[in-house]
């Protein structure tokens, strides 16, 4: 305690010294001010570092869930300049029938087949299918920017994000490149209970890139989660 005591005397005594000369004065007040300076932008930063934290917390609060366990009604849409195509059916562990006008398609496992008179066949897959895989969907939605979240009175909530170009290519093409474009959308909605139940996407900077048609659109709804009976294989 003694030591205690002598070190802040001999302290005092120092400041006192150095009060009393000018420039070792102005020397102490230029290192507290920098000091000063430094925790308040360690401060500023720390804070911007919680509001980051919470706004991604925030981005998360929809569920994917309902979608991925594979048992819905679906109504595909694709817009492509003025061209629309829709595609209406049902999935069910893994496998999906559905029709477009008069085609009907069976999809099981990638592998997508066509009702010809009555003989299934193999076909192409449908433009832009890869934008309907949920695995596909939830890395696109994992690597966009998350640009605001909108309520409604009915418990609806709408999620937009911004993506790329390069990373959409990157994910659907596997393919990496440098283009400078205005960013796609995802928007997703949610029933009262934060399910996701439709998707929108806007690649029109992506469908540019790709086979330079500009204004193409996506519109993914689901209904009828775990509704769907058994799908049978197509004979």
């Amino acid at each position: 305690m003694k030591n205690y005591k002598e070190i802040i005397k001999k302290t005092k005594n120092y400041i006192g010294e150095i009060s009393k000369n000018s420039q070792q004065k102005s020397i102490i007040m230029l290192v507290i001010m920098v000091i000063f300076f430094f925790l308040v932008v360690v401060g500023l930063r720390n804070n911007n570092n919680y509001e980051e934290a919470k706004v991604e917390k925030k981005d998360y609060e929809f569920s994917l869930e309902k979608i991925k366990q594979g048992n819905y009604h679906f109504v595909y849409s694709i817009k492509n300049n003025e061209n629309i195509i829709s595609y209406e059916g049902d999935s069910n562990n893994k496998k999906s029938l559905f029709s477009n006008d008069n085609n009907n398609y069976y999809l099981y496992k990638g592998q997508l087949l066509k009702d010809y008179n009555g003989v299934w066949a193999r076909t192409d897959n449908y433009k832009y299918m890869e934008f309907t895989d949920i695995e596909k969907i939830e890395e696109l939605i994992k690597n966009a920017s998350f640009d605001k979240k909108e309520e409604y009175s009915d418990m609806r909530k709408v999620y937009n994000y911004n993506i790329s170009t390069n990373t959409i290519t990157k994910i659907i093409l596997e393919k990496d490149t440098d283009i400078d474009d205005i960013p796609n959308k995802i928007t997703l909605i949610t029933d009262n209970e934060n399910n996701v139940n439709e998707i929108d996407f806007d690649i029109s900077s992506y469908s540019k890139y790709k086979e330079n048609i500009a204004n193409t659109s996506i519109n993914l709804k689901y209904s009828k989660f775990g509704e769907i009976e058994e799908i049978e294989n197509p004979e």
